[in-house]
This record gives structure tokens, sequence and C-alpha cells, in this order.
């Protein structure tokens, strides 16, 4: 989530820089597990953040902190392209890195917006 935040706050597109910041941020090794997660999140960040726009009733894409929104980017991440972990853990987590590094209003944002998606997916299938 830090990564995919750095990639906001420094205009994205340099995966040079986020690599670095992976393998500065992890001493135990996990550059070969998360780097391709990270690319693979800032690859489909255009496709997230239309379903961030689409769910998000109280605020525009741009009025939503870049922490939130890394956040986010995460989870729908995880909900879409990683299956085999349960919603309710990816929710959860999201939730709780949300009371971790951004406001409690933004928790509960990210909550109603992650159990919305799951809401329509679930009644979709």
């Amino acid at each position: 989530m830090q990564l995919i935040y750095a990639d906001y706050l420094g205009g994205g597109g340099n995966s040079d820089t986020l690599i670095q910041l992976i393998d500065y941020n992890n001493d135990d090794g996990d550059l070969d597990r998360v780097q391709p997660l990270v690319q693979e999140v800032l690859f489909h960040k255009g496709e997230l953040e239309e379903i961030i726009s689409s769910y998000s009733q109280q605020r525009a894409l741009h009025r939503i902190p870049f922490i939130s929104r890394s956040i986010l980017l995460l989870a729908l991440f995880e909900l879409l392209y990683q299956p085999d972990t349960p919603q309710a853990v990816v929710i959860s987590e999201a939730v709780e890195l949300a009371k971790r590094f951004a406001r409690q209003t933004d928790a509960r944002f990210i909550n109603g917006l992650l159990g919305a998606f799951e809401k329509d997916r679930d009644a979709d299938a």
C-alpha cells in the first residue's frame, strides 16, 4: 500500500523508483513477491480508479486522499484478481489499514465502498 501511495506522490510511471522503494523497505527478501503485485495494481490503476469513481457517491476521485485511494486500489485489485483471498478478509484488512494510516471517516468510507462493490458483484454472480 505504501508503494502505491508513493506512486501517487511521485506522479506515477517510474517503476525503477518503486523497485528501489520495495528493495529498501523489505529486509526479508519480499521483493520477488511484492514487486509483481505492485506492478499489477499500477497496471490496472485506471480500471480500479473507474470503479472507485463509480462507487463513490460522496466524493469525487480527486477529493479522496491518496492514502485512501491506495488502500482502495490494493483491495479492489485483490477482490478482482486474487479470488483465493476471502472477500471479508480483503475488506477487513483494507479497513484496518485505513484506521492505521488514514482518518476514521476514511475507514468507514472504504468499508462502505468495498461492501457496496462486493454486494453488486455477488448480485451479478
